[in-house]
């Protein structure tokens, strides 16, 4: 048998050996007596800071991503992404949903709701959630569905439309997409992800065609756009892989 009651005391007496010394937890400040112990105090780390983000590759596994979004504020200027920050995949049943919690298992009751009140409550919660964004989460779903069908259409690879995905989730959290140019916003994301993914030449040609029909653009529209597009990205396109891997999954599994 497995005891965590240790983990139920007071983490200013929870003892912590840090290099080989003991070292006393607490929140506070004051120093130490004894032999062995280290005269400062070192705080326990009670979550995952933002600033660690760069760490956190393994969390972005897990099925919800929860560890990493419960230390990231959704209302505030994005410090960090996760692929669900923005687009929950568990954001589907929005209020109308009770969840009962019993000794060995959880589960939900979902009742029937017309779909224009579940996609008007869906898109409240959204504006609560991310007040500095300009797009619905119904449009940026959307929009997405369309990049993705664009996309099949070209021949593109679901790397590079998982990719776009996080291009266009970026500059909409940072505030640069409205309701004027969400569409040559999101079709700019997926020109740039085929160029990082050396799609180029008859290949591009093909996809801007379709890029045209889908969105309702032109061409000049599009690539107009580009150099917009990279300055609200400030340059980064070399995203890591676990930031992309999440949307891949997501549009393999349907």
């Amino acid at each position: 048998c497995v005891s965590y009651a240790h983990l139920l005391q007071p983490s200013a007496l929870r003892p912590r050996y840090l290099d080989g010394q003991l070292s006393v937890s607490s929140g506070g400040s004051g120093s130490g007596s004894g032999s062995g112990i280290s005269g400062g105090l070192t705080p326990y780390k009670r979550f995952v800071s933002a600033d660690e983000y760069s760490q956190l590759a393994a969390v972005s596994g897990q099925a919800n991503g929860s560890a990493v979004l419960a230390s990231v504020s959704e209302s505030a200027p994005l410090v960090a992404y996760h692929p669900h920050l923005l687009d929950n995949p568990e954001l589907v049943c929005g209020k109308h949903r009770t969840v009962l919690n019993f000794s060995s298992f959880r589960t939900s009751l979902l009742s029937y709701v017309r779909p224009s009140d579940l996609k008007r409550d869906l898109n409240q919660q959204f504006r609560d959630r991310f007040p500095q964004v300009q797009l619905t989460l119904s449009k940026l779903r959307s929009l997405k569905a369309v990049a993705l069908r664009v996309s099949r259409k070209a021949g593109l690879d679901t790397w590079a439309v998982a990719q776009a995905y996080v291009f266009f989730d970026k500059l909409a959290l940072k505030g640069f997409v409205n309701k004027l140019n969400r569409r040559h916003s999101c079709a700019v994301s997926l020109v740039l992800s085929a160029k990082l993914n050396d799609i180029k030449g008859p290949d591009l040609t093909v996809l801007l065609q379709e890029l045209e029909s889908a969105f309702r653009l032109s061409r000049r529209e599009i690539l107009s756009q580009e150099m917009a597009a990279l300055l609200g990205l400030e340059f980064s396109l070399a995203v890591p892989d676990y930031e992309v891997l999440s949307h891949q999954q997501r549009i393999v599994s349907g």
